[in-house]
């Protein structure tokens, strides 16, 4: 570059500083790839492990829960106008009915009982 001289008023001088902004957004966008690149390969290894996983993957039978029958129930003395009935056969469920009930009213209740 030169420099103007003192009484030239009617140059203008010029700095051209183009080539080196587009030297420096090139190595920048370079930069930028070379980490997005970095990324996919990244990416691209974890889907692979990912599937790789999946392919060794061998689904099992759940275990079936073993349901321990319940101890026998302690049942309390009820008064003489109560008496209890029972919603399952193994009697695990019980419930407090009058024990003035006949047998149809009784079985009655204990369907609607047993519904809900």
């Amino acid at each position: 570059m030169q420099h103007p001289q003192e009484n030239d008023t009617e140059n203008c001088m010029r700095v051209d500083a183009i080539d080196s902004m587009v030297q420096e957004m090139f190595e920048e966008e370079i930069s930028s790839k070379s980490e997005e690149l970095s990324l996919m390969e990244e990416l691209e290894n974890v889907a692979a492990e990912k599937e790789e996983c999946a392919e060794n993957f061998i689904p099992t039978k759940p275990e079936k829960v073993k349901q321990e029958k319940p101890s026998k129930l302690e049942l309390k003395p009820l008064p003489s106008s109560l008496k209890y009935a029972f919603l399952d056969d193994e009697e695990t469920l019980p419930v407090v009915i009058n024990s003035a009930l006949e047998g149809k009213e009784e079985d009655g209740l204990l369907k609607v009982l047993r519904e809900h």
